[in-house]
């Protein structure tokens, strides 16, 4: 990428390409794919720097605004497209497959992920067992897709909104935006209009585990060490959480 936006680049090196709104990051197979958003691509970086487009290809009826990406165990890509409210795996010969969503905005509860209404899903994650986590984010929910196509909405929904520990089911998410397992498989989200991070624990049930707010928390990772590092879009940083509770930002003014 580089301080000018539009598409230019593929199949030179990543440094000299262009892009136009980068949103999320995931990492497989030697490659770094990147929700290209506003090129309506997604694209991925190989071990030796060079830079392709991997999905779509500018026109918004193939893919409009990919704002989350996952890879399952099996190397399988999936993406989240905000504006079709829809979650799209990338097939092997290349094609896309709608995997959750009826391209309609809404919430109909429908137990089949591909006749089930999204609405604007951002980030996806995978737990150990191959299950697919959406932030569904319109909804105020998060919901999972099973590896058999079934969905259920594991957390939000309700009109609960204390920081204390209460049912997942019962709360209340404002724009859940962010999603990423713990080492011990606890789910942590980005909630980002409440400035809230916040975690579902196995028996689901959810809590705030830090008392400050944070300045519009969009993404979050783990390192191997158990910090947490936290996207504050509306701060403009990269803040780290260590295990013991220290808060620090690392990058960003």
């Amino acid at each position: 990428g580089g301080a000018d936006f539009h598409f230019s680049g593929d199949g030179a090196v990543a440094t000299a390409a262009r892009l136009y709104g980068p949103y999320a990051l995931a990492a497989a197979n030697d490659d770094i794919y990147i929700a290209d958003m506003q090129n309506r691509r997604v694209r991925a970086i190989d071990r030796h720097g060079a830079i392709r487009t991997v999905a779509g290809d500018g026109d918004p009826k193939n893919l409009s605004e990919p704002a989350g990406l996952a890879v399952s165990r099996d190397g399988t890509l999936y993406i989240a497209d905000r504006a079709k409210h829809v979650v799209l795996a990338l097939a092997p010969d290349g094609k896309l497959v709608t995997v959750a969503g009826t391209g309609t905005a809404g919430f109909n509860g429908h137990p089949m992920a591909v006749y089930t209404e999204l609405n604007a899903p951002h980030a996806l994650t995978f737990d150990p067992d191959g299950n697919l986590y959406v932030a569904d984010t319109g909804n105020g929910r998060i919901r999972k897709i099973s590896p058999d196509g079934y969905v259920t909405t594991v957390a939000g929904g309700g009109a609960n909104t204390s920081d204390d520990t209460i049912p997942a089911l019962a709360a209340k998410l404002a724009e859940p935006r962010g999603l990423a397992f713990d080492s011990e498989h606890n789910l942590w989200i980005a909630e980002t209009a409440s400035g809230r991070v916040r975690r579902i624990s196995r028996d689901g049930r959810i809590a705030a585990p830090f008392t400050m707010r944070f300045d519009a928390p969009r993404a979050l990772s783990f390192t191997p060490d158990g910090t947490l590092l936290l996207v504050e879009s509306g701060g403009n940083r990269v803040s780290a959480i260590t295990p013991d509770g220290e808060y620090m930002p690392i990058a960003g003014a």
